[in-house]
């Protein structure tokens, strides 16, 4: 999910190493916490954008940054059928090709049978191309909105691609993976000055555990959440390409690449979905001053019912200690 909603889409390189050395970091969706010049970060570029912490000479304050979802819940809904129902078009796109590759295997000479797969292939394919079409349709009708992928395997390439489909092993072959859908977007930078050397005062700073104190500083939230997991049209998959890894395996090598290179067309513009969306205009907001007593911490948690789909949370005593030099009460 993290490499969705940001590594797939945020950039940065370093220029310099002695002098004036800058950072330039690029988000494609538009979601770096750097809205205007002239503001004071602690970053790191080699992470997120995400992990950012705005300083502050005085007072702590949040700024908060809102996109409005432009639609309605059976728009979502609606763009959620669409996925699933592109998911299967795939799944049933690739299982009559693989059923082609078998055919042109096991009996070269029958040419009307080969012919007649041929036509079955191509007419899912076009079901699937279509459906694609229409999705985007759907997605660019509504503003506000951001599919993500999701996937419980570290690696984030099984989803992708079927990578050693002609190898005679799967790898994908326990993922469990699927898509969300957020529609409503807002998120919320802290941005820490020295007044919160003085917040919970009462934290025993010499107990062991003081280490997992932990302030969070960033948070990506959504008016609404629409997810679903794939893992039983993997598994459909799975067995099709284990029925076929034999077959496959005595085809000729540029029959290999060319079939292979026809089901990564397919995948790709699954893959293509992760971190898709439309967003238009924020609107901004600055939360000052911040009251660290238990008032103004109830206020903020009891504030909304937005939900919470991504935050980034800091060690209380590092933040303590950047803000230090800042001097202060």
């Amino acid at each position: 999910m993290i490499t969705s909603l940001e590594d797939l889409t945020t950039e940065y390189e370093k220029e310099g190493w002695f002098k004036v050395v800058q950072d330039r970091v690029v988000s494609i969706p538009g979601f770096l916490p750097f809205p205007e010049v002239g503001a004071l970060y602690y970053f790191k570029p080699q992470r997120m954008p995400a992990t950012a912490i705005g300083i502050s000479p005085e007072k702590s304050f949040i700024l908060e940054t809102t996109i409005e979802f432009e639609g309605t819940e059976d728009d979502l809904k609606n763009i959620g059928q669409k996925i699933v129902e592109l998911r299967l078009d795939a799944a049933n796109a690739i299982s009559d090709k693989l059923d082609l590759i078998r055919l042109r295997s096991a009996s070269p000479d029958d040419k009307a049978v080969i012919s007649a797969a041929e036509a079955s292939y191509k007419t899912l394919r076009k079901t699937y191309d279509d459906h694609y079409s229409e999705l985007l349709n759907e997605i660019k009708k509504t503003s506000g909105i951001l599919i993500y992928r999701w996937t419980t395997e570290t690696s984030a390439g099984a989803n992708a691609s079927l990578g050693s489909i002609f190898k005679g092993k799967s790898s994908f072959k326990d993922n469990f993976n699927g898509f969300g859908l957020v529609a409503g977007i807002r998120m919320a930078t802290l941005f820490v000055g020295p007044d919160i050397k003085n917040a919970w005062p009462q934290l025993d700073t010499s107990s062991h555990h003081k280490d997992r104190h932990k302030l969070t500083t960033f948070v990506m939230q959504a008016q609404h959440i629409l997810y679903s997991s794939e893992h039983d049209m993997e598994r459909q998959i799975q067995a099709k390409l284990d029925a076929s890894y034999q077959q496959l395996a005595s085809l000729p090598e540029s029959i290999k690449v060319i079939d292979k290179i026809e089901i990564e067309a397919v995948l790709s513009k699954l893959s293509s979905l992760s971190n898709m969306g439309m967003v238009k205009t924020p609107k901004r907001e600055v939360l000052v001053p911040i009251d660290w007593g238990q008032q103004g911490l109830q206020e903020r948690m009891g504030k909304d019912g937005w939900l919470t789909f991504y935050s980034v949370d800091t060690k209380l005593s590092d933040l303590k200690d950047m803000v230090e030099p800042l001097g202060g009460k």
